[in-house]
């Protein structure tokens, strides 16, 4: 019987490492097998038109004995442990042999699998050191000419194996690579005459539901707006985000320096006293937010507000001493309103790899939800700490003002 790379590979993937996946990643179990079931087959097909070259089938050969010999097959949980470096290492491969084509397979494969891109980025960093591990156990060697006779010329294998409904479109290999499978192609064939004699319908269809999203959000948009939020976005996938515009200059060390507003002085309930902070504060919108009647938690979305004054060392999870402050702010928050719930996200611009940008904001907001537990939150008041990387910018990463507004920690309220 013939190696199967894909079968091999899909047998690792167990349902207790897809549920120790969706914990750490914070998807749900199915939408993490999804996105396996997809990235498998198609990260073959890279490997396969990588190997096509006598120097890509040498360095995957490389890559598939190195693997293989520190024991990546035997420590599969380690991928989602934090501190381990494993996505890391799995990201720094991927970019190796397929350079800019693994961010457009990420996004592909998280869109098919309907999770969240960084996600889909952390599988392929765990999947491509497993299949090299795979290939360079049953090569036994660092041959590129045993590369070439294993995968080398399966690239119609790989894209059999493709699950229905992904499409990688030119990505690797063939100008249009179709998931389904070859006795399936009639229906393909059905659909694009189908499509080609209806476009007179669909044409002013599309028209209508374009007039219709322009009137929304010219006259009505305004209603839906999370009330006094800041930032509001999904926890299980991306939507665009609204936000306050408040003012700010970029330091010489990259920080966002918000302007922190007329000082004002806030009555706290409780007998808690008075808190004087800035009115562009995140405590002063806060506590607009919490001690407003009307304003009703956003279940979906999140009610969602960046501290102001929270930094980091840039590209550590070195809290600045400064940072304390307004997290001895919040603490009095909590406590002048105990009925209260909340939770920290953390956040990166999009320099960078995704993976790593993804676990160094899980560290971020870490830091600060265990900040908050040593200067006396009180058990229960702070639900967890997720990074989310650079999904849910709030500025344009363009500019180095609105990357500096996206590097940032931010708390939600889950509960007033």
């Amino acid at each position: 019987m013939s190696f199967n790379l894909v079968d091999a590979a899909n047998s690792l993937f167990t349902s207790e490492l897809a549920g120790q996946a969706s914990a750490f990643l914070g998807e749900n179990e199915n939408g993490i097998s999804k996105a396996v079931s997809g990235m498998v087959p198609s990260l073959l097909m890279g490997l396969s038109e990588r190997a096509s070259t006598t120097d890509g089938a040498q360095t995957i050969a490389n890559l598939a004995q190195d693997q293989f010999q520190s024991g990546v097959l035997h420590n599969l949980g380690g991928y989602f442990n934090s501190n381990s470096g494993l996505l890391e290492k799995g990201a720094g491969i991927a970019s190796q042999l397929f350079g800019q084509k693994s961010n457009s397979l990420v996004s592909l494969v998280g869109n098919y699998a309907g999770i969240k891109t960084s996600s889909s980025s952390a599988l392929m960093s765990m999947a491509l050191p497993v299949i090299l591990g795979l290939i360079g156990r049953h090569t036994g060697n660092n041959s590129g000419t045993a590369i070439r006779e294993l995968i080398g010329s399966k690239q119609s294998s790989w894209m059999q194996a493709l699950p229905q409904g992904l499409q990688l479109g030119g990505l690797f290999g063939s100008n249009e690579v179709k998931a389904e499978k070859p006795h399936q192609h009639h229906h393909t064939t059905v659909h694009q005459e189908e499509k080609k004699n209806g476009m007179s319908i669909l044409i002013p269809i599309i028209m209508l539901a374009l007039l219709g999203a322009g009137a929304w959000y010219l006259f009505g948009h305004k209603d839906n707006e999370v009330p006094h939020a800041t930032v509001a976005h999904s926890e299980t996938k991306t939507v665009t985000q609204t936000t306050t515009a408040v003012k700010g200059t970029v330091d010489s060390l990259g920080n966002y320096i918000y302007d922190p507003g007329k000082l004002s002085s806030i009555e706290l309930p409780n007998g808690l006293g008075k808190l004087e902070v800035g009115e562009n504060t995140t405590e002063a919108r806060l506590i607009r937010f919490l001690n407003d009647k009307t304003a009703v938690l956003d279940t979906v979305k999140g009610n969602w507000f960046e501290f102001t004054q929270v930094l980091f060392n840039s590209g550590s999870t070195v809290l600045h001493e400064s940072s304390k402050k307004q997290l001895e702010s919040l603490i009095l928050i909590c406590k002048a309103f105990p009925q209260a719930k909340f939770k920290i996200g953390g956040y990166t611009d999009t320099t960078g790899n995704t993976t790593g940008n993804l676990i160094l904001s899980q560290k971020r907001a870490e830091v600060v939800y265990l900040t908050l537990k040593e200067i006396g939150a009180a058990p229960g008041t702070f639900t967890g700490a997720q990074g989310y990387g650079p999904e849910y910018p709030i500025a344009d990463n363009a500019t180095a003002e609105g990357r500096a507004q996206n590097r940032r920690v931010a708390v939600n309220v889950k509960a007033k």
